[in-house]
């Protein structure tokens, strides 16, 4: 028996980079959700050396296929996320 996710699931993937699992959507919605943690993480702040110090987020968005593999959603993902960070980052690009 398989076992299916009952919540989203994020996650750090390596230095700068975080993943996230998102259930049931299409890609209307998938854009939608991913321009929400956009624009809350660009309203946070962090302070350093007792300065404000804004962030953003570049983020690449993709469903998954039946033919995916784990490595080839995260290829896509990433290969999104520089179309993002050529382009100025803070967005998202998906496809």
């Amino acid at each position: 028996m398989q076992k299916s996710l009952s919540a989203d699931i994020f996650g750090r993937w390596g230095g700068e980079e975080f993943v996230g699992i998102i259930k049931n959507v299409d890609r209307k919605k998938l854009k939608k959700i991913g321009n929400r943690y956009r624009k809350l993480i660009e309203k946070s702040s962090i302070t350093l050396e007792n300065k404000p110090v804004g962030i953003t987020v570049s983020i690449g968005a993709t469903l998954a296929q039946n033919d995916d593999s784990i490595s080839s959603i995260i290829k896509r993902a990433d290969q999104l996320m520089y179309e993002c960070k050529q382009k100025g980052r803070n967005c998202l690009a998906s496809d």
